[in-house]
């Protein structure tokens, strides 16, 4: 849930960060390598790549290698590398991005090999309002949920909000409880959009969960 009241972002830019055998990014709820929460404003992540990063603690809830928390606020990923990244705690993605309004992009993704224990081993997105998520030319391969739903990409959309993938791989990817390439939750007017979109060998080893009652089959 977003406060209603965040600290405002004019405009941030990240570019040629690279994040490397770090074991330990987060303890604590809601935290990570890169925490953004702001209302207003825009972000850019460019040329950024994490490989062999953890969260090794269980109790570090929604935490992830990438936490953005914003509210009218437009976020733009550009030429992103996750490769053998693990994380070890409940909730949350690599990427995990909390969006009310605002638009977010995601072009040239790569996430090959990564594992999780959570919402997603590779992006979790809620949207809410009139948020909006693109990813375009980006690639998912062998990355691995061990216990929850979604292998590559997690979503939960409400409102308004939408998503589009375009032009993207999804392969080889696992999830224990099913959504093994794509999870989506649709609680919206618009919902989820596939355009040349490649999906091909995931696997899930519990193809029916029930998160209310956690029956499974």
């Amino acid at each position: 849930v977003i406060p209603e009241e965040l600290p405002t972002i004019i405009v941030n830019k990240i570019s040629g960060l690279t994040a490397m055998n770090n074991p330990q990014v987060a303890t604590g709820w809601n935290s990570g390598f890169l925490v953004f929460t702001g209302n207003g404003g825009s972000l850019d992540i460019t040329n950024t790549t994490f490989i062999n990063n953890g969260i090794e603690s269980r109790n570090a809830v929604s935490s992830a290698l990438i936490l953005i928390d914003t509210k009218n606020t437009d976020v733009n990923f550009d030429n992103i590398v996750f490769t053998n990244n693990k994380k070890a705690n409940q909730s949350g993605g690599m990427i995990s991005v909390y969006a009310q309004n605002g638009a977010i992009t995601m072009n040239n993704i790569t996430m090959n090999e990564n594992e999780a224990a959570s919402n997603s081993a590779g992006v979790f997105y809620t949207g809410s309002g009139t948020s909006t998520l693109s990813i375009t030319n980006s690639h998912f391969k062998g990355n691995r949920n061990t216990e929850g739903m979604g292998g590559a990409i997690n979503l939960r959309l409400k409102d308004a909000s939408a998503t589009t993938l375009s032009n993207t791989h999804i392969e080889n990817n696992f999830a224990d409880r099913g959504g093994s390439g794509i999870n989506a939750v649709l609680e919206t007017t618009n919902g989820l959009t596939l355009d040349t979109v490649t999906v091909d060998g995931n696997t899930a080893s519990r193809h029916l969960y029930n998160p209310e009652t956690g029956e499974q089959s």
